[in-house]
């Protein structure tokens, strides 16, 4: 099941083309691998330092910079890709963060 999941997915990413050779999986799968601890830190550095913005109500962090790393480290669809899915997972944890805490202080109301 796994392989057939691997393949799927190395068929999206190049496009169609199936014929996999240990350089291209070996290469592919640092590529996978840099790709999921960029977006981890991504996603740590997103909800590590906020520096708020005046005027707009949004917030400056060191996730900026790690998404624009992504991008000169993997290129632009790898980078596309770890740097939105970090972002991504930062925003969700905030989300549920912010509604277990709420949820805790209704629980005391």
């Amino acid at each position: 099941m796994r392989s057939y999941i691997v393949r799927y997915m190395y068929s999206i990413i190049t496009g169609g083309n199936l014929t996999m050779n240990s350089t291209t999986t070996n290469d592919n799968l640092k590529k996978m691998v840099t790709a999921a601890l960029l977006a981890a830190l991504t996603c740590a550095a997103t909800m590590s330092v906020r520096i708020p913005t005046l005027g707009t109500g949004g917030y400056i962090h060191p996730g900026d910079a790690l998404v624009i790393l992504c991008g000169i480290i993997l290129g632009p669809s790898w980078g596309f890709l770890a740097g939105g899915i970090g972002s991504a997972l930062a925003d969700l944890l905030a989300v549920i963060l912010f509604m277990c805490l709420s949820l805790w202080q209704l629980k005391d109301w």
